[in-house]
């Protein structure tokens, strides 16, 4: 679909939840929300919308806080106790210093919402901008007792350093990825150097 086909059709974009697996008591410990669109055709992935370039940001806030709205109305009613997931572009967020976002999750702690089942997915190698800011949002949402999740940890330009700024509660590393790429010399040792920063700021 194109960009005006989705912003045209609103009333049918729809959250998937992808559920997300503990390794260790082998169940459902929350799940992370997905953009998809419903089209003659079928079900369509919302993917392509998001990461093409040539769309207007305010498109894909537009869509962004829509998705974050109708996935937040399904876990205030829920009565079962997971982690919902939700991925937020940085860039994107920081247009307007994080305010729709903090807006937003204090209207649903209003509703009854507790916010401490809510997880804020950021990538830390995407960030454009001044990664102070990004860190004093990270704070701000943190103090709401919302958790900071880092995600694509160890793939492409991510950075220690700037992931320690963000003191996420939740680095999520894509093992696929990282063994995939050959300019990786030592896989265990990407590994411990993440185990060793998860430690020394408690995620």
């Amino acid at each position: 679909m194109n960009t005006l086909e989705v912003m045209t059709n609103l009333n049918k974009v729809i959250p998937y939840f992808q559920a997300i697996f503990s390794a260790d008591s082998h169940t459902i410990i929350g799940y992370e929300v997905l953009a998809r669109i419903e089209t003659d055709d079928g079900i369509e992935s919302l993917g392509p919308f998001f990461h093409d370039p040539t769309i207007p940001m305010e498109f894909s806030l537009e869509v962004d806080a829509f998705i974050h709205e109708k996935a937040l109305e399904v876990i205030l009613n829920k009565k079962e106790d997971v982690l919902l997931f939700l991925n937020v572009n940085a860039n994107y967020v920081m247009i307007d210093n994080g305010e729709g976002l903090l807006t937003r999750l204090l209207t649903f702690r209003e509703r009854g919402l507790m916010l401490s089942k809510i997880v804020i997915e950021l990538t830390e190698h995407n960030v454009n901008g001044d990664m102070l800011m990004v860190a004093t949002l990270c704070q701000k949402i943190k103090a709401l007792g919302v958790k900071i999740a880092i995600d694509d940890v160890g793939v492409g330009a991510s950075n220690l350093d700037r992931i320690g700024m963000l003191e996420p509660d939740i680095l999520k590393v894509d093992i696929h990825a990282l063994k995939s790429n050959q300019q990786t010399t030592s896989y265990d040792g990407v590994l411990y150097s993440l185990s060793l920063l998860a430690r020394k700021i408690g995620a």
